[in-house]
């Protein structure tokens, strides 16, 4: 009792000190630094079930992000539909467009897995800067309203903060839930192998439909949340860059880890912009950074608490001796 004391408490400190953030960070570019993070931590979560809990080489998840951010675009600048409509439809849409590019990779697996949802992917990104009509192609769909909360516009990173935090958190705490279920248990079962999952009964197609559809999901939420925040959107946004950015952030943090996505896309998200001081050298010494991240922490940012955790107890063997 008294452990789940303590572990309550510290959960709520550290929830204000969450929520109180925007009183101590006055710089709208950190702020807008900080939502960016969030969103990144609910994008490469859905990554993460996928990949890292699934086991699925899937790389069409920035096509996914991109249905999501046009989806709530297209509806809250066309038709002038809420926020709180267009976010739910955004999770909606992705997840259909998760579901369908599904169906043709449930016979393929490894490299050809990969290699066909690089394709698929890349015919929703070719979607987005064709039907012009609709997307507005090339040139993007600016003007896009801020949410509304009890009539207040959150028009400005600070107000908008506590909107994003809120579903961040519930992103984390579904995936941690979603572990202790059957499918959660049986996305790992599938991971490990094939054969040993169906020898236990799992239907491993029903639950790789399922892993598309739910880490689909996480994507058009994250798409939702970011076009609200920048107001802008352009097929740009989605392409092979930002699939590279989210497969980084999820390999820096951590693969198959909850707190792997959270580590990875805070510090890479800073990283990249106080980087932008280095000019031409920026991208270089980004990549050199992950680099250097994936050669000596392979298992990601995660396995420092085991480094914590080895050098303490070095420490207390050799005090006792």
């Amino acid at each position: 009792m008294r452990f789940s004391l303590t572990r309550i408490t510290l959960y709520g400190v550290l929830a204000t000190i969450l929520f109180l953030l925007p009183v101590f960070v006055k710089s709208v570019y950190v702020m807008h630094i900080i939502n960016m993070s969030l969103i990144y931590i609910i994008v490469v979560s859905g990554l993460n079930i996928i990949m890292g809990y699934c086991g699925q080489f899937a790389l069409a998840h920035s096509a996914f992000y991109g249905v999501g951010a046009y989806t709530s675009a297209i509806l809250s600048t066309r038709f002038g539909i809420s926020f709180w409509i267009c976010l739910p439809a955004a999770v909606i849409a992705s997840c259909i467009a998760g579901f369908l590019t599904s169906l043709p990779c449930l016979k393929v697996k490894g490299h050809y897995l990969a290699m066909v949802s690089l394709g698929l992917g890349i015919v929703i990104h070719e979607a987005m800067v064709n039907l012009e009509n609709l997307t507005n192609g090339a040139a993007g769909i600016i003007n896009i309203p801020p949410p509304f909360l009890f009539g207040v516009s959150l028009d400005t990173d600070h107000r908008y903060y506590p909107i994003i935090l809120v579903f961040t958190i519930l992103s984390i705490l579904f995936v941690k839930s979603l572990l202790r279920f059957k499918v959660g248990r049986a996305f790992i079962a599938i991971r490990e192998s094939y054969t040993a999952a169906e020898a236990m009964g799992i239907n491993h197609r029903f639950f790789k439909v399922q892993g598309f559809v739910l880490s689909a999901s996480y994507a058009g939420l994250a798409g939702s949340l970011y076009v609200h925040l920048v107001k802008f959107v352009s097929p740009d946004s989605f392409g092979l860059g930002e699939l590279i950015t989210e497969f980084a952030m999820l390999i820096v943090g951590g693969v198959g880890t909850l707190g792997g996505p959270v580590l990875g896309a805070i510090i890479l998200s800073f990283a990249y912009e106080y980087l932008r001081a280095l000019h031409s050298l920026q991208m270089i010494t980004y990549g050199v950074m992950i680099l250097l991240f994936v050669l000596f922490m392979p298992r990601g940012l995660v396995t420092i608490k085991d480094w914590v955790f080895a050098l303490r107890k070095g420490a207390h063997s050799a005090s006792s001796g």
